[in-house]
């Protein structure tokens, strides 16, 4: 959209972004869960970038119309690229991710007089204009969705199944093809339409074109359950099963819109909606985003968070600017190693990776910490620092490592985890797991060593390795030979076992050796019975690397048609010539 305005609108533009409430400082973040939906605009006195940086956002999705862009065979319109830059600009300048979508039919792609929305005659250019846009903009961008609700009429016209064929699984290609590092969101699906039937078509044919690993995120659009926010959140944990179902689990489902409109029952109403909605979806760990529609609302639809046309805030506006700044501290649970099964009155060494996904640094032990929900855990004391002087800023990711018992008593116990901040709030998504607790007789080994590796020394040999993440791993024996690898933990001769603790990095240098004799190593992780792992094979053949001292009383003398060169020998008895 672009506007000009007189200049008596103008100051008066200029006299609202002064009233506009302040928000904190952003930083940028990958992982902040709150978004919001706009078309950016560059004209005269649009407060669309003070409203947006004001609200508190950290992501913002737009429509990357590739009508509007590449205007003809491999021409690219300069105002649209021009004003892509600017806003790319602007927003990254502002603290602000954009999460782009590669939608729209250009005419010169379709029949004279058809809509946007018609099939592309020949698809090949969508993965073009793809990889033409990513190689520009990867600095910038680097979330990427194909196309806006291809399940309903008037977005997409043509076969759903040709769209996912032709377009989405070629335009994943594109993506990864021109920035390895990008994430994908695929999705995009409204429910007007078959959504959950649709998305699991696409997941399907994603997986039988082999194409599963390129898929970063999935993402939905959610208009439908009755319209209010617990009948929406309903169909959208109804959705998420089906994903769970198809094998995506372990994918972050994104809201990339959600509304409703103010004429419906009100602003109040809408308000009340928006606070709803992102109260319900903060209790699911499997979301991690919600972009609002829209900020600006048009002349008809008022479904956007300041009012049309002059730009003045509604109550949604102001409560979601609220629930952000309330929100600074934010966090989601990436992974943990607590045991699903444990052994009375056994310890266990576990982690717990947290991500920072608010908009405030973690930077002192004694105010952000790990801890047991309600101060008590059947398992282990109740807070988990931070390391002193540590520091983790939004979108990093910290680990939290430490000593679990198992009780003496058998049953089911359950152990929840979630970041406080001392004397403030409890905050983010909490970790709650069960966990069996029987009398053994434990009969699993721990998982065998990582990288196992042999680096060849002079009369050494140095091996590396990385600890296997089982929580009950307490060790690695290594045992040698050389005529062949031990092939079992009583084969050959016993270098070390060596206590460890899990998912860590370690070594041991072997010394003592013959040069130019091959040594074969196995490594064999156990647990406290002990159980042990398969082995691990590497092997290095030691040999002389040190050179021998520099040749001495070096000289060349002239002679007829000659020069008689003469030196002493070094000493050493490794030199050879």
């Amino acid at each position: 959209m672009q506007r000009t305005v007189s200049i008596l609108l103008l100051w008066a533009l200029l006299a609202l972004l002064a009233c506009l409430p302040a928000a904190p400082a952003l930083a940028a973040t990958y992982s902040s869960h709150y978004a919001i939906c706009g078309a950016w605009a560059s004209g005269v006195g649009e407060p669309f970038d003070a409203l947006v940086s004001n609200l508190g956002v950290t992501w913002i999705r737009t429509g990357f119309d590739w009508d509007q862009i590449e205007t003809a065979d491999d021409y690219y319109d300069p105002y649209g690229v021009w004003l892509q830059d600017q806003m790319f600009s602007t927003m990254t300048g502002m603290g602000i991710n954009v999460f782009h979508n590669f939608t729209y039919t250009p005419t010169w792609l379709r029949p004279p007089g058809s809509l946007n929305s018609t099939p592309p005659s020949n698809p090949a250019k969508y993965a073009e204009y793809i990889t033409w846009a990513v190689n520009r903009w990867k600095n910038q961008c680097h979330h990427w969705g194909f196309w806006n609700e291809p399940n309903i009429a008037p977005f997409w016209t043509g076969d759903y199944n040709w769209y996912i064929q032709n377009l989405l699984i070629p335009g994943l290609d594109a993506v990864k093809a021109a920035d390895p590092t990008a994430k994908t969101v695929v999705g995009e699906l409204s429910t007007s339409g078959d959504d959950v039937g649709k998305l699991r078509t696409m997941l399907r044919a994603i997986v039988a074109a082999g194409r599963k690993d390129k898929v970063d995120f999935i993402c939905h659009h959610s208009y439908d359950g009755g319209d209010n926010y617990p009948g929406r959140i309903a169909d959208i944990d109804n959705l998420r099963n089906m994903i769970v179902a198809e094998g995506f689990g372990d994918r972050e489902l994104w809201i990339t819109e959600t509304s409703i409109e103010s004429d419906y029952q009100g602003e109040t109403y809408q308000a009340n909606y928006l606070i709803g909605m992102m109260q319900g979806m903060d209790a699911r760990p499997w979301w991690t985003k919600t972009f609002w529609w829209q900020l600006h609302e048009g002349e008809g639809g008022h479904f956007g968070l300041v009012r049309y046309p002059d730009w003045s805030l509604k109550p949604a506006y102001t409560q979601y600017q609220a629930y952000i700044a309330e929100h600074a501290d934010n966090a989601d649970i990436v992974s943990n190693t607590i045991p699903a099964t444990m052994v009375a009155n056994r310890q266990y060494y576990v982690s717990v990776a947290v991500r920072n996904s608010g908009t405030v640094t973690w930077n002192d032990p004694n105010q952000w910490k790990l801890g047991a929900v309600n101060d008590s855990d059947p398992f282990a004391g109740g807070r988990q620092q931070l390391d002193p002087g540590e520091s983790v800023p939004p979108d990093a990711v910290k680990t939290f490592r430490f000593w679990m018992t198992a009780p003496a008593t058998t049953g089911t116990y359950t152990t929840d985890w979630q970041m406080v901040r001392e004397g403030v709030h409890w905050f983010g998504h909490p970790l709650v797991k069960q966990v069996v607790v029987n009398n053994g007789p434990d009969t699993t080994a721990p998982a065998a060593p990582a990288d196992f590796t042999a680096t060849r020394g002079d009369h050494s040999n140095v091996l590396t390795w990385t600890n296997p993440s089982d929580a009950d791993y307490t060790g690695l024996m290594i045992r040698y030979k050389t005529t062949g690898y031990p092939t079992s933990r009583t084969d050959g001769t016993l270098l070390i076992d060596k206590s460890g603790l899990p998912g860590l990095a370690d070594s041991q240098m072997h010394t003592g050796l013959t040069n130019e004799v091959t040594y074969y190593y196995s490594a064999f992780a156990h647990d406290p019975v002990p159980n042990y792992s398969a082995g691990v094979n590497a092997s290095a053949t030691p040999t002389d690397l040190t050179p021998p001292g520099p040749v001495t009383n070096f000289t060349a003398t002239s002679a007829l048609q000659q020069v008689n060169l003469s030196w002493q020998n070094p000493s050493s008895s490794a030199f050879h010539n």
